[in-house]
């Protein structure tokens, strides 16, 4: 089995990365994970 993680924060980097993913020729046991990473500084702040 083949595990892919795509870690996204929105950037175009990021999308590019998504697009190219679409484009390849994966084999019918392939586990694709995607994980939104969104940008909150003002919550660190709180944690301690």
């Amino acid at each position: 089995m083949m595990n892919i993680l795509l870690a996204t924060d929105g950037s175009h980097f990021s999308q590019a990365a998504g697009h190219f993913l679409t484009r390849l020729p994966w084999p019918s046991n392939c586990e694709l994970t995607v994980l939104s990473v969104v940008d909150k500084p003002e919550l660190l702040g709180s944690i301690r």
